[in-house]
């Protein structure tokens, strides 16, 4: 579903950063990859590896945040 009542953000890539629900969905696919290559180490150090990838994805994506082109 698309809310047409509201209008765009000005700024694609700090709406999307800010979606809590992409957060989300992020932590979860790095955390499936990460369970195939730390599948000897415990839960809660997959976890930790797992916000350090998506915390990083997303500082590296609000600097180049320049270069989105949403066309």
């Amino acid at each position: 579903n698309v809310d047409t009542t509201t209008p765009p953000p000005l700024d694609p890539v700090r709406a999307a950063l800010d979606d809590p629900g992409l957060r989300a969905r992020l932590r979860a696919h790095a955390a499936c990859l990460l369970d195939r290559w730390l599948a000897d180490q415990p839960r809660t150090r997959r976890d930790q590896e797992a916000d350090e990838i998506v915390n990083e994805s997303l500082a590296r994506a609000w600097t180049r945040r320049a270069a989105f082109d949403p066309a």
